[in-house]
């Protein structure tokens, strides 16, 4: 496996946890909802929780539940800044989790800087995780989870974000608390 894969993967893996009763609380007051929902033109508004469209017309399916999101000319979806974008889905197929892959051309402190003005203050942690160092930004609200993260590999550095749905009474979701 290459460098550029195995980073991808790490950092794919280090997405998918989906946010349980522990997971951190945004500091201070936040001014807006986090966002929940990604437009893909032109197919049009992805929503947590919503139903998942046809995977013919979105994108390939990696795994059961996983997708990637992809164009009409078989390419990834590239929306803003990111190199790639998966959808993570429940057994009944709803939306519960956006898994994002950044290129690298911002660091983490000018994403963070971005999403402040509407979400206020980040909680934020750092670990070492297999040589790794891993820097994440959180926002939580009462039906979503967003997490910005830096990975740190020997010379490659990864950003990544997931939005993941966490209201509860969903015993299929496996991204609610």
């Amino acid at each position: 496996m290459n460098t550029a894969s195995l980073r991808f993967f790490i950092a794919l893996a280090l997405l998918a946890g989906c946010g349980g009763s522990d997971s951190p609380k945004a500091p201070g007051s936040r001014r807006a909802p986090i966002f929940r929902y990604i437009d893909v033109a032109p197919y049009g508004m992805v929503r947590l929780g919503d139903p998942f469209a046809s995977a013919s017309r979105l994108g390939i399916e990696l795994r059961p539940g996983m997708y990637r999101l992809d164009r009409v000319d078989g390419k990834p979806v590239q929306l803003g800044d990111t190199q790639a974008i998966f959808v993570a889905l429940t057994q009944d197929r709803r939306v519960c989790a956006f898994h994002f892959i950044y290129l690298p051309d911002k660091t983490l402190a000018a994403r963070i800087a971005e999403y402040q003005p509407d979400l206020g203050p980040a909680t934020m942690s750092q670990t070492d995780s297999a040589g790794a160092q891993i820097t994440v930004a959180a926002w939580h609200d009462s039906e979503t989870l967003l997490q910005l993260s830096q990975t740190i590999a020997k010379a490659d550095t990864t950003f990544a974000a997931s939005l993941v749905d966490t209201r509860e009474g969903s015993s299929s979701n496996p991204c609610a608390h």
